[in-house]
């Protein structure tokens, strides 16, 4: 043990090495330590600047960083709590005595301007909305042709284009008529004259027609149709299959060319089967897909194959 001496009160006082090295052994106790650090014995004393308690008036320090985040302005957490509670009393005075701006019912006190969400509602609805800017306009869907208003907010950030969510999916559908996906190898494909979203769905199309001209099936068509579920309010509301296929006794049937089944997909499906049980759906998966082009990719020109 090394024999100290403290720089506070200047007793004697023993210290480990383990302490000297951690730069410690400088007093003889937590009161002197406590001393040190506080008052104008602290060696940052002179960094710091006074401030006034707004709520007692005593005099106190805070670094400069502390005034500037708005913190030096009580001198200790009781004061604060103090503030706190004057500030409350002071809201609740303000108002106190006021009424719904609707319905003219009493306001508590964490309640501004309205009592409830319907006198909110009723207060900014219409000409009254913060969206309404000169009201709606009358405008023309470019896919079904139907009259349809829409308000201008909309109009300013580039929406309501069209009328409905189906017309936007088939908007859709046409703006990506031309566009390419890399990761699922989709495009227009020159031998097939329409835009597919992967290699297999170009496959699967090749197949069919490979089935028309040998005379299995009558005919088919690429997303032809667009099925809503009208009860569904959230999540996916349109489905959309890939192929429809007539046979030759007049019956149809849609085909769905799935490699990987995502939640997204899943949940169509279901929703398709709950709300359409009437419509034969088939499903190809990967084991069908490899199935038949283990059997015709050799009869079947232009074939994609993954490289």
């Amino acid at each position: 043990m090394a024999e100290k001496t403290c720089r506070i009160c200047g007793d004697r006082f023993y210290a480990s090495p383990s302490q000297l090295a951690r730069g410690g052994g400088k007093y003889c106790s937590g009161k002197c330590y406590g001393e040190a650090i506080s008052g104008e014995k602290n060696h940052n004393y002179k960094d710091k600047i006074k401030k006034v308690c707004l709520i007692c008036g005593k005099h106190f320090l805070v670094y400069p960083c502390h005034a500037r985040r708005g913190r030096g302005k009580y001198c200790s957490t009781k004061c604060r709590y103090e503030a706190l509670r004057l500030k409350r009393e002071a809201r609740i005075e303000r108002l106190s005595g006021r009424e719904c701006l609707v319905c003219g019912k009493k306001l508590t006190e964490r309640q501004e301007k309205y009592c409830s969400h319907e006198c909110y509602t009723q207060d900014n609805s219409g000409v009254n909305h913060s969206s309404f800017k000169g009201g709606a306009v009358e405008s023309i869907c470019p896919i079904c042709g139907n009259t349809y208003s829409r308000r201008r907010a909309l109009i300013t950030r580039g929406l309501g284009i069209v009328c409905s969510r189906k017309c936007w999916h088939k908007k859709r559908a046409v703006e990506m008529a031309d566009t390419i996906y890399t990761r699922a190898r989709g495009g227009t494909r020159d031998d097939l004259g329409f835009y597919v979203r992967s290699s297999w769905e170009a496959n699967y199309a090749r197949y069919l027609i490979w089935l028309e001209g040998i005379g299995e099936i009558a005919g088919w068509e690429y997303e032809p149709d667009m099925f809503e579920f009208d009860k569904i309010k959230r999540g996916t509301r349109f489905y959309t299959p890939d192929f429809k296929i007539t046979n030759k006794d007049g019956s149809i049937e849609y085909h769905e060319v799935k490699g990987w089944m995502d939640k997204q997909s899943a949940t169509k499906l279901k929703r398709m089967a709950k709300y359409y049980p009437e419509v034969k759906l088939i499903l190809i998966d990967f084991e069908q897909y490899y199935a038949i082009a283990s059997k015709v990719k050799h009869l079947i020109s232009n074939w994609e194959t993954k490289k």
